[in-house]
C-alpha cells in the first residue's frame, strides 16, 4: 500500500470570515464557513460529523465517523488553504484498516471537492512531503 497523503492544499473561493478585535489581541480564525462546507460534504457521504470548533488561534477542526472508525480532520488558513486528516482513537487507529478507510474517505471527500466550483487547485501530500516543502503534489489522495 503505498503512503497515505492526508494532507491537502487547495485555493477556495469563499467570503472571508476573519475577525480580529480592534485591540488585535483576539483574533477569529478564517476559514469556518470552508470547514462548514466541508462538513457537508462529509455528511452528504454518510457520515456522522461534530460541529465545527476553533483549533487553537489558526484554525477549525471537526471529527467525523463512519461507525467504525472516526476522523480528525483540521483546516488551517495559509497561502493555499491546508486540510490535514488522521484517524482518531488510538493505536488500533494508526493500523492498515484505519489508514485504508481513511484513504477511501478522503478519495470520495476529494471527488465532492472536485464537484464544488468554490474550491480549485487541490493537491494532496502525505505528512512528510508537505512538511519539507515538497511542491507538486497528487491530484488524489
Amino acid at each position: 500500500m503505498s503512503e497515505l497523503r492526508s494532507f491537502a492544499t487547495f485555493e477556495a473561493s469563499f467570503p472571508d470570515d476573519l475577525s480580529e478585535s480592534e485591540d488585535e489581541d483576539e483574533v477569529t480564525p478564517g476559514g469556518r464557513n470552508i470547514c462548514v462546507a466541508l462538513r457537508g460534504m462529509l455528511q452528504s457521504l454518510g457520515l456522522s460529523v461534530s460541529a465545527v470548533d476553533q483549533y487553537q488561534f489558526y484554525g477549525w477542526e471537526m471529527v467525523a465517523s463512519d461507525g467504525k472508525y472516526k476522523y480528525w480532520l483540521m483546516l488551517q488558513g495559509a497561502e493555499p488553504w491546508l486540510l490535514m486528516a488522521e484517524p482518531r482513537g488510538g493505536f488500533l487507529m494508526r493500523k492498515a484498516p484505519a489508514q485504508e478507510a481513511l484513504r477511501q474517505l478522503l478519495i470520495k471527500l476529494n471527488a465532492e471537492i472536485g464537484r464544488d466550483a468554490r474550491f480549485g487547485d487541490v493537491l494532496w501530500y502525505t505528512p512528510e512531503e508537505y512538511q519539507t516543502g515538497e511542491t507538486g503534489g497528487a491530484r488524489t489522495p
